[in-house]
């Protein structure tokens, strides 16, 4: 079995080789190469001997010229080699994000690895939605083998981010004196309208008959007006006030603050 140093440094730091491995491991290195007595001790050395492991394996790592690295690094490590190797050879990413999962658990959750680790939460998906899983690991991934492309890709996010929430601010939706604004609430306004026909028949009816009833039209005639001005004014007023709280639960998905939102600014820049 090929013997990669850089490999073993970092899994012998997240004891992922156990003992019972390391004579095996000790062997392969001298296959590749590598020398030394307490090498070669390991090599030979009982595997069920976990003292006489722990003893020779600090010196074995020094004769192989490992030098000290932090869980972060090694986990790191491992995760690229294992990305390169998926990009490389165009295999499912899906099935590999548990041990992306483990590297990141035991490196200390690296920054660099969250994404990648917490996307295997989210492996048992509908099988529509695997297509666009598989492509986001595999951004991911790219992100992970070049660090330049994952700056890149957030800078690209938050100028995004910044943009919709901006937009949010600028033109969504309630304010009169937004244009996109004041189109919706017209829009809305005629539905609703036309939604309560049947109250405004009624209306008209009932004023009807009171005007018959009492042959006081001029009465009836007033009473109708008005009854359609206030419930216009009413669905009106409701529109208004529900394009107005899809407004805050817009700017709160996009991270604006409530006093942001409650603010004179926040209302300026909303208009």
């Amino acid at each position: 079995m090929s013997f990669n140093l850089s490999t073993f440094e970092a899994e012998v730091v997240l004891r992922l080789i156990p003992a019972n491995r390391l004579p095996a491991a000790a062997q392969n290195a001298l296959d590749a190469g590598h020398n030394g007595p307490h090498l070669r001790h390991m090599a030979i050395a009982d595997p069920q001997s976990s003292l006489l492991l722990d003893q020779h394996l600090p010196p074995m790592l020094t004769e192989l010229g490992c030098r000290p690295i932090s869980p972060a690094e090694a986990a790191l490590r491992l995760a690229r080699q294992r990305a390169q190797a998926i990009l490389a050879s165009h295999e499912d990413p899906l099935p590999a994000l548990p041990h992306f999962r483990q590297l990141m658990l035991v490196g200390g959750e690296p920054e660099e690895l969250l994404d990648l680790g917490y996307l295997g939460d989210d492996y048992a998906v509908a099988p529509e939605d695997q297509e666009q899983l598989r492509a986001f690991a595999t951004e991911l991934l790219t992100d992970l083998v070049s660090p330049q492309s994952r700056e890149e890709r957030r800078a690209e996010r938050q100028t995004s981010w910044l943009r919709q929430q901006e937009t949010a601010k600028n033109d969504w939706p309630f304010v009169f004196q937004s244009v996109t604004g004041l189109a919706l609430l017209k829009a809305r306004f005629i539905r609703r309208l036309a939604s309560t026909r049947a109250t405004f028949a009624l209306a008209t009816i009932g004023w009807l008959l009171f005007g018959a009833a009492y042959m006081v039209w001029r009465v009836a005639l007033l009473g109708c007006v008005t009854t359609f001005f206030v419930l216009g004014l009413l669905a009106l007023w409701g529109q208004y006030r529900l394009l107005e709280s899809e407004r805050r639960e817009t700017l709160l998905h996009l991270a604006a603050s409530e006093e942001f939102i409650s603010s004179e600014e926040g209302r300026r820049l909303a208009s």
